[in-house]
């Protein structure tokens, strides 16, 4: 392992060649080895032309020789018989994917500007953390209050808008007002997203995913994480979603 400067100035790691001992690139890449390659085997076939050879010295330049050009051949070919196993594409990997790149690059797209809708409407409603409101279930018949303690602010994405692919995802983490026997603090609660945050597309309210929804009863000044409305963060949450850890998602062909 090395590391390099990035045009900022930054430290990064990468890689040194076990080979040539230069740095940014592998044994397997090494353009060096493959000069050496082609120099062992034109030596080894102008060895092999001379008369006065024992039987031992052919067989052992014959077996270096076929060794050398394998290794050339290998190298040469590096990648070229891969298989993406995000596009299933020949000739590249996954972390080298154009395809899993662009779909990247829109899912962040959207991330951004579905989160700098939900950040309006939750400095409307005063949603946030500290907010007292009732926890939502199945059926939508609790009177429980509850305050929130915590949003898990990576799985606010466009995926839970209302009438979104997730919806259902539970975010809001919130603590009953009231004690009991069992639980002195409060019990914990997790419950979806006000709708009043996540109907974007203003969808008639109907479904389940409505009643399960937190409602707000007593507003707070609402407060994001600092890279929640940022590239950085919305990219970062990007490169760790599921989405991306296995094959290409049918709706990105």
């Amino acid at each position: 392992m090395a590391y390099t400067k990035d045009k900022n100035g930054n430290y990064k790691r990468t890689v040194r060649c076990g080979y040539c001992y230069e740095i940014g690139h592998n044994k397997s890449s090494c353009e060096a080895k493959k000069e050496m390659h082609k120099d062992n085997i034109a030596n080894y076939e102008k060895l092999l032309q001379k008369d006065n050879l024992t039987e031992l010295d052919r067989r052992h330049a014959e077996r270096l020789l076929a060794r050398h050009k394998n290794q050339l051949a290998k190298a040469i070919n590096r990648g070229k018989h891969r298989r993406c196993s995000y596009c299933k594409e020949e000739g590249h990997t996954r972390r080298t994917c154009n395809h899993r790149e662009a779909d990247m690059k829109t899912f962040a797209k959207k991330c951004l500007e579905a989160r700098e809708q939900f950040v309006e409407r939750m400095v409307a409603t005063g949603f946030g953390i500290g907010s007292l409101g009732y926890r939502g279930d199945y059926y939508g018949q609790t009177d429980e209050l509850t305050i929130v303690e915590s949003i898990m602010w990576d799985r606010v994405t466009h995926e839970v808008v209302l009438d979104g692919t997730a919806p259902w995802q539970d975010i809001v983490v919130s603590r009953s007002i009231a004690p009991t026997q069992w639980h002195p603090n409060g019990k914990q609660y997790y419950s979806l997203l006000p709708t009043a945050v996540t109907n974007l597309n203003n969808s008639e309210q109907k479904n389940a995913n409505v009643r399960m929804a937190f409602r707000v009863v007593s507003p707070v000044d609402p407060a994001v994480p600092d890279d929640f409305l940022t590239e950085e963060g919305v990219y970062r949450v990007t490169k760790e979603h599921a989405e991306f850890s296995g094959a290409r998602p049918y709706h990105y062909r």
